[in-house]
């Protein structure tokens, strides 16, 4: 049937939210309903507060990547043949957005350097699955994050932008 809406998981720490989100994701490959899991790091890596250099739009910009490219290895890991002959050139500008924001991480305090073009969330993301969607016929697409509310040490701002990823 149409699967529509929200679904929080709920329950005390080891009660198996993982566990059923892990098989959700697994019993849906080559169904009309994937289910795509993912995480993000618990560590903050941006800090707590806004600066010139990371601010909510490189935030913004760098889960996109995070959340493409995480997508990106889940078709790679089973749909291969989807990925092969539609998600390449996606694949390849995450590639090259991945060394161009690992180079602003690593020296824009230092060194005059920016970012080209910043994504928002679902920029890139939504072309990857509407690609992948058309391949496999998919009738709808489910996200799941896990641990949701430990990423980035709980910070609402980060919250914020995993936030655009539901409708």
């Amino acid at each position: 049937g149409d699967i529509r809406g929200k679904f929080i998981l709920t329950g005390s720490r080891g009660c198996g939210k993982s566990t059923v989100l892990t098989d959700r994701e697994v019993r849906s490959i080559n169904t009309k309903h994937p289910a795509f899991l993912t995480r993000f790091d618990g560590a903050g890596l941006f800090g707590t507060k806004d600066n010139a250099y990371f601010n909510k739009k490189v935030m913004e910009h760098y889960y996109e990547i995070v959340m493409t490219s995480k997508f990106l290895h889940y078709v790679k890991t089973y749909y291969p043949e989807v990925y092969a002959s539609k998600l390449g050139a996606i694949a390849e500008r995450m590639g090259r957005k991945t060394e161009e924001l690992d180079n602003y991480i690593n020296n824009a305090i230092y060194k005059d350097c920016s970012i080209d073009h910043k994504f928002f969330s679902g920029e890139a993301l939504s072309e990857a699955i509407s690609l992948f969607r058309n391949s496999v016929g998919a009738k709808s697409f489910t996200l799941m994050i896990d641990r949701f509310d430990w990423t980035h040490n709980s910070d609402p701002r980060v919250q914020e932008i995993l936030k655009n990823y539901f409708s």
